[in-house]
């Protein structure tokens, strides 16, 4: 299983990798993170067959935040594969779902929200 996960904030990356590491050991291949649009987009023309794509609302680099990156991320990730928008605003998550993300959540839950939409909590 391969997750991409777009987030510019290197503790969160490592706090959701440890998480899953303590919970679900060797569940995952690979863990690829992005920490800006562009490495996202890479990333994703590489290896758009992901199990999941999490989604931070507040990025730096060309886009101001996650938003702008959905549109391009639905043209070779269409839904209803699953996005997670996790960003400590609940309205950045709100605005997140409205333009295609399938869940949200607080970036604290980050770890137990992917494990649902995987099916493997």
């Amino acid at each position: 299983m391969k997750v991409l996960i777009i987030e510019d904030d290197q503790e969160v990356v490592k706090r959701i990798r440890a998480g899953l590491d303590r919970l679900v050991p060797g569940t995952f291949e690979e863990l690829i993170d992005a920490n800006d649009p562009r490495a996202a987009m890479s990333a994703l023309r590489m290896d758009p067959n992901v199990s999941l794509i999490v989604l931070d609302g507040c990025l730096t680099g060309e886009h101001p935040d996650g938003l702008g990156l959905l549109p391009d991320i639905r043209e070779l990730y269409p839904a209803p594969r699953p996005i997670l928008a996790i960003s400590k605003s609940s309205e950045m998550r709100e605005l997140m779902m409205e333009r295609g993300c399938t869940h949200e959540c607080d970036k604290k839950f980050a770890v137990g929200m992917m494990l649902k939409i995987l099916n493997l909590k």
